[in-house]
């Protein structure tokens, strides 16, 4: 992080960061927080601030394209990140458009940008995109239900090993042994 004098500013803007320092100091202040001052970003870690040009900020986003990346270099809250990003003109929701377009799964995008699979669905349904790919349950054929739950000790491990959920690898394994007794002429089992 470069440290940049106040003195290559003009009188006007460094008028105006005093005014603010001054006033900031009598209030309480995030532990961790961004404030945009003029053209510059002021990163707070532990109440010691740090003037930042925006464009490193701006950079080091569109590069990584991962919000979890910035949060990192620039410690502030994910909703403080995305203000500051907006206040530069960075749109973030293009780039989530980017990204659903590229097709990546929310699993991936949880992990890029450290955030949650309510939040990932909610902002995908905010732009219009449908729900995320992920592996359909009826793309699990018969015998491999009926492996997963020969190998595994119970439903849920047998879940874990197709990479479903334990209610739906269950709905499949009763749909599977339902249309075995249909073609055996038995009564399909319970459990």
């Amino acid at each position: 992080m470069r440290l940049i004098s106040l003195s290559k500013f003009p009188a006007s803007i460094q008028w105006e960061f005093r005014q603010s320092f001054w006033t900031r100091d009598n209030m309480a202040k995030p532990k961790n927080c961004l404030t945009v001052e003029g053209g510059m970003v002021c990163v707070w870690s532990d109440g010691i601030g740090q003037f930042v040009d925006h464009g490193e900020l701006l950079t080091l986003m569109r590069g990584s394209r991962s919000l979890q990346v910035v949060g990192q270099r620039f410690r502030g809250s994910r909703r403080n990140i995305l203000e500051v990003l907006m206040h530069f003109g960075f749109d973030f929701d293009q780039l989530l458009r980017a990204q659903f377009a590229e097709g990546l799964p929310d699993a991936q995008l949880m992990k890029i940008h450290g955030v949650g699979a309510r939040w990932v669905s909610h902002k995908r349904r905010e732009l219009g995109f449908s729900p995320g790919a992920g592996r359909p349950a009826a793309a699990i054929r018969d015998d491999e239900v009926l492996e997963a739950c020969a190998r595994a000790p119970s439903h849920a491990a047998a879940a874990r090993l197709l990479q479903i959920d334990r209610k739906t690898f269950k709905k499949r394994l009763d749909q599977v042994r339902a249309r075995e007794s249909v073609a055996t002429g038995t009564c399909a089992q319970e459990g």
